[in-house]
């Protein structure tokens, strides 16, 4: 398991986070689904870099 630091850029603004999971794909997709079509853009970077 991996540190990701997670910003969901959307037409109300920037929302940012941190989780841990496998692959960056894997909350990728979970913030998708959370923010469904209010998501303009989804960013998932490693939190060590």
């Amino acid at each position: 398991m991996k540190h990701f630091i997670v910003t969901v850029y959307t037409a109300g603004g920037r929302y940012r986070g941190s989780g841990i999971a496998r692959s960056s794909f894997e909350l990728e997709q979970a913030a998708a689904e959370q923010f469904g079509a209010e998501a303009r853009r989804i960013v998932v970077r490693p939190a060590h870099a």
